[in-house]
C-alpha cells in the first residue's frame, strides 16, 4: 500500500460507518410505521366484521340471535355499544368524552391510548343497555340479538 491509499483508509470507514447508521435509522423507522399501519388495518378489519355481523343478525327473523367471537386488536381496552337515541350514562370520562365528540354513532372503541380512540355508526344496531360496555382481553365475546327493527348487544 501506498502513503496515498493509507490516508484514504479512514474516510472509507467513516463513509462505512455513516452509511450504515442511516440504514439502520431509516429501516427502524421504517419498520415502526410499518407495525403501525398492520394496527390500523386490523382495526378497520375489526370494525367490518362487526358490521358484517350485525347485518347478518339483522336479516336474520326476529328474536334470533348469534354468539359472535371476533379478535380483537390487543391495544383496545374497552368497547362499548350505545343507542343514541337515549341518554347514555356512564362514569368513564375517556368514554364520555368520545362520547361529546361523537353523539350520533353507537359503536365505540376505546384504547389505552387517547389518541387511538375510534367511534362509528354501525346501521341496526342499538343498545337495550345503554351503554353496553365489554373488556375484549384480545377477543370479542357478545351475543346479537334481533329485536325486529334493530340488533341488541347482550352477554
Amino acid at each position: 500500500m501506498d502513503k496515498a491509499q493509507i490516508q484514504a483508509m479512514p474516510f472509507i470507514y467513516i463513509f462505512a460507518l455513516v452509511v450504515g447508521a442511516l440504514i439502520l435509522v431509516f429501516g427502524l423507522k421504517y419498520a415502526f410505521s410499518l407495525q403501525s399501519s398492520g394496527e390500523q388495518i386490523e382495526l378497520g378489519r375489526f370494525r367490518l366484521d362487526v358490521e358484517r355481523e350485525v347485518s347478518f343478525i339483522y336479516n336474520l327473523d326476529t328474536d334470533s340471535s348469534s354468539e359472535v367471537k371476533l379478535r380483537t386488536p390487543t391495544s383496545i381496552k374497552t368497547i362499548c355499544f350505545t343507542n343514541p337515541e337515549k341518554e347514555v350514562r356512564t362514569t368513564d370520562q375517556q368514554f364520555r368524552d368520545l362520547l361529546f365528540l361523537n353523539p350520533k354513532n353507537n359503536f365505540f372503541i376505546i384504547s389505552e391510548d387517547t389518541s387511538q380512540d375510534k367511534s362509528f355508526y354501525v346501521e341496526h344496531l342499538k343498545s337495550d343497555t345503554n351503554p353496553f360496555c365489554i373488556s375484549p382481553k384480545g377477543e370479542l365475546k357478545v351475543i346479537f340479538e334481533n329485536k325486529g327493527t334493530y340488533v341488541t348487544p347482550t352477554e
